[in-house]
């Protein structure tokens, strides 16, 4: 499956225009991060802990798909993305396990169960 997608830029608005096999699909408009790259950096290992596809990443936030895969693959700050990413991580699973508070019995348990294998997959 090939995709291809690019910016075009109409009227002064950013549009990425995605093509599959040869046939256009979408344009939509899309976001522009004006953050610094350390909050960049924050924000895209924030949505990764919640796993979020990395083009939905860039979609969602503005943020430049290259630099989202940069991060992703390590090549770019990889000390402090993991740093981010495990925070974010166990910021997730806290909220997970308090948002488990809410069932009863066995169903809190496995829950939690579940929770806690997620966590543990994930470092």
């Amino acid at each position: 499956m090939f995709i291809i997608a690019s910016v075009v830029i109409i009227a002064g608005h950013s549009l990425l225009v995605i093509v599959y096999k040869g046939v256009f699909v979408t344009a939509a408009a899309f976001k522009v991060s004006h953050k610094s790259l350390d909050e960049q950096i924050e924000v895209v290992a924030d949505f990764h802990a919640h796993k979020i596809a990395p083009i939905r990443i860039a979609y969602r936030t503005g943020i430049d798909m290259q630099l989202v895969n940069q991060l992703l693959s390590g090549e770019l700050k990889p000390r402090l993305f993991q740093y981010l990413l495990k925070q974010s991580r166990l910021k997730r699973r806290e909220q997970r396990l308090k948002a488990s508070l809410r069932h009863k019995g066995s169903g809190r348990l496995s829950l939690q169960d579940k929770i806690e294998t997620d966590f543990g997959t994930d470092r």
